[in-house]
């Protein structure tokens, strides 16, 4: 069976476990509040690891799964990366004390 063919339940994959590896992201630009509330029911609804959102976002994300057992992630410079490397240290750090 080629790898692409391999479905979750094979090796000893369950669905479970790969769904615990995958991250759902709403990142669009234009991505609403209410796109991260339903964005965060799925990720808790289908037991997802892992849940990107924008920064501005990020507190709301993680205020939506406090009691889930999924991690909040947030892009830095996304999409085109294009900020100098200070700039993406100060963003990252102004994440820290919101909770991430």
């Amino acid at each position: 069976m080629t790898a692409s063919a391999a479905r979750p339940g094979d090796a000893g994959l369950t669905a479970g476990a790969l769904a615990r590896i995958l991250d759902h992201s709403v990142l669009k630009p234009e991505a609403s509040e209410a796109d991260v509330r339903d964005g965060a029911a799925l990720v808790e609804r289908l037991h997802i690891g892992f849940y990107c959102v924008q920064p501005v976002y990020v507190p709301l994300a993680v205020s939506l799964l406090r009691d889930v057992d999924a991690r909040v992630a947030a892009v830095i410079g996304f999409p085109h990366g294009c900020e100098r490397t200070p700039a993406k240290v100060a963003a990252a750090r102004a994440l820290c004390p919101r909770g991430f």
